[in-house]
């Protein structure tokens, strides 16, 4: 898959029918934008686009578009580069700011995948 191809010498445009993209709505990123600031800025783009980039994998796995996803904090972290700790830091601010929700889930003592749900 080409990321872009030259036509007549120009760079065509993206075509969003050529391969797996995720998506996040402008809305979101202007909010995140208001309320973050510096590192702070950067740690919420990356860790937001590891959930959004979760979302499109289990849709791509499910052949339909959702905003529901299972995942673990390691798995998160380790997508967006930052650590359990930060993650989980930014999940809660996430969902004070209605863009996340999730839930814990157990089987008896055992620790299963939290399911996600992407609000905005």
């Amino acid at each position: 898959m080409k990321q872009q191809e030259i036509i007549d010498n120009k760079i065509r445009p993206r075509n969003t029918h050529d391969g797996p993209f995720t998506w996040q709505t402008m809305a979101t990123l202007k909010l995140i934008e208001k309320i973050f600031f510096g590192k702070r800025l950067s740690t919420a783009r990356s860790i937001y686009l590891a959930f959004t980039e979760c979302a499109t994998e289990s849709g791509r796995y499910n052949r339909k578009h959702t905003s529901i996803f299972y995942a673990s904090y390691f798995y998160l972290a380790e997508k967006s580069g930052k650590s359990i700790s930060t993650v989980k830091r930014y999940s809660i601010e996430f969902k004070k700011m209605g863009i996340l929700d999730w839930k814990t889930q157990k089987q008896g003592k055992i620790n299963k995948l939290n399911k996600w749900v992407l609000l905005a």
